[in-house]
């Protein structure tokens, strides 16, 4: 069996895991409701976990492209108050170089 195969199956096992786990505490939390209307309800619930967790993944790398695009250097140092040491020089060489190339 690949690797492949075996993440799958593993995720398969956690999932079933998941469901098992959540008709338990459905026997016991609401006993006249369906397994079936409880386990719709777990799937709808972690499906929109799941696109809102993607959204703002989403969100957070367009800012950082717009943001590198910009100019800045890394989104990490935003939280800096100056440069890393040596990037000013670094900058300026870059800014030399591009101007000799542009004549």
């Amino acid at each position: 069996m690949n690797k492949k195969t075996a993440l799958w199956g593993k995720a398969l096992l956690a999932l079933l895991a998941i469901c098992l786990l959540v008709v338990l505490a459905a026997r016991d939390l609401a006993p006249l409701t369906p397994v079936s209307v409880v386990l719709a309800y777990a799937l709808g619930g972690a499906a929109f976990f799941g696109v809102a967790v993607l959204g703002a993944m989403w969100l957070k790398f367009a800012i950082n492209k717009f943001l590198l695009n910009a100019g800045a250097t890394d989104t990490q140092w935003l939280w800096f108050k100056s440069d890393p040491k040596g990037l000013v020089a670094l900058r300026s060489r870059s800014g030399a170089h591009q101007s000799s190339d542009d004549a």
